[in-house]
C-alpha cells in the first residue's frame, strides 16, 4: 500500500510540474487586442515578428552549408558488409597502436559501426583489448581509418578484431588495398 501512495503522489507532483511548465505560454498576437501594446521578446532586443507570409531564417545550418548531408537516413538493418585493408600494428611508448582502414561496402549506411580489438596470450586468455564506435553513419562507399590503443603487456601473443553495429551483424572480408580516405571523399586514386 505504501509503494502505490508513493507512486500516486509521484504521478501527482510530476504531472503538476508539467503543467506548470507547458501552461505559461505567452499569448499570441493574434489573440491579442489591436489597441494592447505590444512587448519585445524576453532578452530585450526590441525587433519586430517577421510579416505573415514573410520567409524567416533558420537557426540551423542549411544543406548547402552542413556539405550535402542531410541529418535524418535510413540506415541498414540485420547483416552489412565492410571490408577493411590488413591491420597495421605499431608499438609506441608502452602501447599498441593498431590502425584499421574500413570501406562500407553495404548498399546503405551502417548506423553505429563498432570495431572492437582483443588481445590473447599463448593460452588462449583475454589479455587486454580496446573498442572504437563511430558516431556517425557510415556512408556507402565512406572509407575509415579507425585507430585502436592498447597498454603492452608482457603475456601479449595474439589479436583479433570483431566487427558489429547497432542494428545487427557485420560481413567483414579481407581487402588487398583500400584508396586513402581523403582520396575517396574527392575521387581521386592513392598511389
Amino acid at each position: 500500500m505504501k509503494r502505490f501512495s508513493l507512486l500516486v503522489l509521484s504521478s501527482v507532483l510530476s504531472l503538476t510540474v508539467w503543467t506548470l511548465a507547458c501552461g505559461g505560454s505567452a499569448p499570441s498576437p493574434e489573440s491579442a487586442p489591436a489597441d494592447a501594446p505590444v512587448s519585445s521578446p524576453p532578452g530585450g532586443g526590441g525587433e519586430t515578428p517577421p510579416a505573415a507570409g514573410a520567409p524567416t531564417e533558420s537557426p540551423l545550418p542549411s544543406l548547402e552549408e552542413r556539405g550535402g548531408r542531410s541529418r535524418l537516413v535510413a540506415v541498414i538493418r540485420g547483416l552489412a558488409e565492410v571490408g577493411y585493408a590488413r591491420p597495421r600494428a605499431r608499438r609506441e611508448k608502452g602501447e599498441v597502436i593498431t590502425t584499421i582502414r574500413v570501406k562500407n561496402l553495404a548498399q546503405g549506411p551502417i548506423a553505429g559501426l563498432k570495431v572492437d580489438e582483443f588481445w590473447y596470450d599463448e593460452a588462449g586468455n583475454t589479455v587486454t583489448g580496446d573498442s572504437y564506435t563511430h558516431r556517425e553513419p557510415f556512408m556507402p562507399g565512406e572509407v575509415l581509418d579507425i585507430v585502436l590503443r592498447v597498454p603492452v603487456r608482457p603475456n601479449m601473443n595474439r589479436s583479433n578484431y570483431n566487427f558489429s553495429h547497432r542494428n545487427g551483424d557485420i560481413k567483414a572480408t579481407l581487402l588487398d588495398k583500400i584508396e586513402d580516405p581523403a582520396a575517396a571523399q574527392t575521387g581521386q586514386r592513392s598511389s
